[in-house]
């Protein structure tokens, strides 16, 4: 999952990760998310046209207005930061490949 910060990200997202603070690059961004790599779980981080931190614990939603179905954890964590933001959240389906 990457989230594109506007700057009103909580700092305790960006914290609870790993700091890189690195040009965006295609081969940094599929490293991260490359199966099995250390950073892979958790979310990447991209404020002011930089990656600035990856495995980021982001906040679940809490809403019981929203029907999650099918849906797992990654989009609970997608619907739940941009609860607490105005971030725009990209989320990639592992299995699929289907970005939502």
């Amino acid at each position: 999952m990457t989230i594109l910060s506007r700057g009103s990200l909580p700092k305790q997202v960006v914290q609870s990760g790993v700091t890189i603070d690195a040009e965006i690059s295609t081969q940094l961004i599929e490293g991260v998310f490359f199966p099995k790599a250390p950073l892979h779980d958790g979310a990447l981080v991209i404020r002011d046209m930089r990656i600035c931190a990856a495995s980021c614990v982001l906040p679940s939603s809490t809403r019981n207005s929203i029907d999650f179905g099918m849906m797992g954890t990654r989009h609970r964590a997608a619907v739940g930061v941009t609860e607490v933001s105005d971030a725009l959240v990209v989320v990639v389906s592992e299995e699929t490949g289907i970005v939502s």
